[in-house]
């Protein structure tokens, strides 16, 4: 985040979920680990959900 008093401060922000799931490295390991991301996609609803 951006504090007036720190002017030169980057903000940070938090990558979506789509952009973390475009992210080739991410691919790398959840292929590995036999991920695929409807399965993600599908958790973190099912998470949101409750």
């Amino acid at each position: 985040m951006t504090h007036p008093s720190h002017p030169r401060q980057r903000t940070i922000r938090e990558f979506t979920l789509e952009e973390m799931l475009a992210d080739p490295l991410i691919r790398l390991v959840m292929a590995r680990d036999g991920v695929k991301a409807r399965d993600v996609r599908a958790l973190m609803e099912r998470s949101a959900a409750s």
